[in-house]
């Protein structure tokens, strides 16, 4: 199992991504969310085969957001790091707290396991 904490808040699928000449692309904001969680990710390795994936969003303020969107900008950056591929990802949990303390995202990865690893 791999758990790691970034003391920073996720941002949205909608802040990660652009549109640009027709094309999804990652914008800036994304580009420096994603470069720093791949920089807090170099002395983790990858948990092979299907895994599965809780995470925890942690937020200061009271803000209305839809937890779906911070799942997809933290996932595709942790990609390739922590899991090769999000098409690894069988099962998941995620959870968001308001009005925290601190901003910030708890990871956990773990290998599924079972008969012949198949689901």
């Amino acid at each position: 199992m791999c758990e790691v904490t970034f003391n920073f808040p996720a941002i949205s699928y909608n802040t990660y991504y652009r549109v640009f000449r027709n094309r999804y692309v990652i914008s800036l904001a994304g580009r420096n969310f994603r470069d720093k969680v791949q920089a807090q990710l170099q002395d983790y390795q990858k948990v092979p085969g299907k895994i599965k994936v809780e995470v925890e969003f942690f937020y200061k303020d009271r803000k209305i957001r839809d937890i779906d969107n911070a799942l997809k900008s933290i996932i595709d950056a942790c990609k390739g790091h922590l899991f090769e591929d999000d098409s690894d990802i069988f099962e998941f949990n995620a959870k968001k707290f308001i009005g925290q303390p601190e901003n910030k995202i708890i990871l956990k990865i773990s290998q599924l396991v079972g008969p012949g690893n198949i689901l």
